[in-house]
């Protein structure tokens, strides 16, 4: 049973070739405009990425120094003392880089 399926999908392949080889035309404007769709999706989403970063740039620019301010939340906290201050060192060690 299975052999017959597999004889008659290889029997139809001349086929198939013949008919994409009669419409070269129709496959190749098919081809292309799945290739422009698909970069201009993946363009969108890109742009609009971009778009976001540099509003976000523009508007913390446009703040003044004393109304940024950075919370820091985490699920869990330092444990002891010496947790707290490894924690503390790294906490401020990224805010000196970014002032």
């Amino acid at each position: 049973m299975d052999i017959q399926r597999y004889e008659k999908i290889f029997r139809v392949w001349p086929l198939v070739l013949k008919r994409l080889i009669v419409n070269w035309r129709t496959l190749s404007t098919v081809v292309i405009g799945v290739v422009l769709a698909c970069s201009i999706m993946s363009g969108t989403v890109i742009f609009f990425d971009s778009l976001k970063e540099i509003a976000l740039d523009e508007s913390l620019r446009s703040l003044a120094d004393e109304d940024t301010n950075i919370l820091i939340q985490a699920e869990k906290g330092p444990t002891n003392y010496i947790e707290a201050s490894k924690l503390d060192k790294k906490v401020h060690s990224f805010s000196d880089g970014l002032f």
